[in-house]
């Protein structure tokens, strides 16, 4: 029996970690840039960046600045990039307390740093077709933003990453990573040109680590793993031994007998069939599980399937345990499905589960 005094935790697993690190350096290269934006993926920012702070040769990857001051308060020295669109702006003077280096991916951001006059590393954002931030890579070749790249370039400021990032590397019919890159060099060869250089090359996230997706020409002297870094692929691979990190667990606060005929939950929306005995597990929508797991989703009791039966409530969710053999007690702790599972179960991605964790679930270090 495991007996624990919180409702329910988030357990992550530390040599787990620190083994998919290992693993998706051999796959691509020394430096990483830890992406650790929304709440480290829900796997808790604090936690994570604690155990990742010693690592000379690893960034943060944030996305916003009160991201990066709970990294700096933790005593990490890492550099630090802000993906926040130039949000902060209003609040930049922050940038240069925290020494957190923002991406530049427009020019409302680009002559806000500028006229601060502030000695800080910042990154140029390139969108090279995915739609959404950074100067748009035609438009750039075109000219249109030389005069505001002479002001960047000299200002206080040091032009320290090119960046973009792909919006289709986890895809299984991806026709537009390899143009994406190909557009990339072409910028890198234009602003070269112009005698603007960089020291950090950057736009392979997870899947395109795990597809080794490199230009023939350029390879990217820093990567940006964020969910396979967690423990999970965003592509399919028999190959790839990732060890998911986390692991969610409830306590059993009631234990019932239902006879049949009876309903459970709001709504009663399950009707008892036969005689039931039934758990009340202090987990709820409240914490992150999706309601629509309610009379479909499953946990692990003494390692055996326990049905969620009834709707999930907000803080907590019923289970059957009539079949499930060996001593269960309240006050027991029961296993969550895996977040693949729970994403497939509701049709959704991973990294929406993940992140959709609440902050009231403690994360402690295993």
């Amino acid at each position: 029996m495991e007996i624990m005094m919180n409702r329910c935790i988030a357990q992550i697993n530390r040599q787990a970690l620190i083994s998919n690190l290992a693993l998706l350096r051999s796959l691509s290269g020394s430096h990483m840039i830890a992406m650790v934006k929304a709440n480290a993926y829900g796997h808790g920012l604090a936690e994570i960046a604690h155990l990742l702070k010693d690592d000379k040769d690893l960034s943060f990857g944030v996305a916003s600045l009160d991201e990066a001051k709970v990294i700096r308060k933790l005593g990490a020295k890492n550099p630090i990039l802000l993906f926040d669109g130039g949000a902060f702006i209003g609040e930049e003077i922050e940038l240069f307390t925290y020494q957190v280096s923002p991406v530049i991916a427009n020019l409302r951001t680009l002559h806000c740093l500028v006229s601060a006059q502030q000695n800080i590393d910042v990154h140029l954002k390139i969108d090279t077709g995915f739609g959404r931030h950074g100067f748009r890579w035609d438009e750039l070749l075109a000219g249109k933003y030389d005069q505001d790249l002479d002001l960047l370039k000299n200002s206080k400021l040091k032009l320290e990453g090119l960046t973009s990032h792909l919006c289709s590397a986890d895809l299984p019919k991806d026709n537009v990573s390899a143009q994406q890159i190909k557009r990339f060099e072409q910028v890198l060869s234009y602003l070269e040109a112009k005698h603007i250089k960089f020291n950090m090359i950057h736009w392979a996230n997870s899947a395109a680590i795990l597809r080794s997706l490199n230009s023939k020409s350029l390879h990217p002297s820093a990567y940006r793993p964020g969910l396979a870094l967690y423990g999970i692929a965003p592509i399919e691979s028999k190959h790839i031994d990732l060890k998911p990190i986390l692991t969610i667990k409830a306590q059993i606060l009631a234990i019932k007998s239902f006879n049949e005929g009876e309903g459970i939950g709001y709504g009663h929306r399950y009707i008892s069939p036969s005689k039931k005995k039934v758990a009340l597990i202090a987990i709820g929508y409240g914490d992150g599980l999706r309601r629509s797991l309610s009379n479909g989703g499953h946990v692990l009791v003494n390692g055996q399937k326990a049905h969620i039966i009834g709707t999930i409530s907000m803080d907590s969710t019923t289970i059957d345990i009539t079949n499930i053999e060996g001593h269960v007690a309240e006050g027991d702790m029961v296993t969550m499905m895996s977040t693949s599972e729970m994403a497939a179960a509701c049709n959704t991605i991973a990294w929406e589960i993940l992140t959709s964790l609440a902050a009231r679930i403690k994360r402690t270090i295993v």
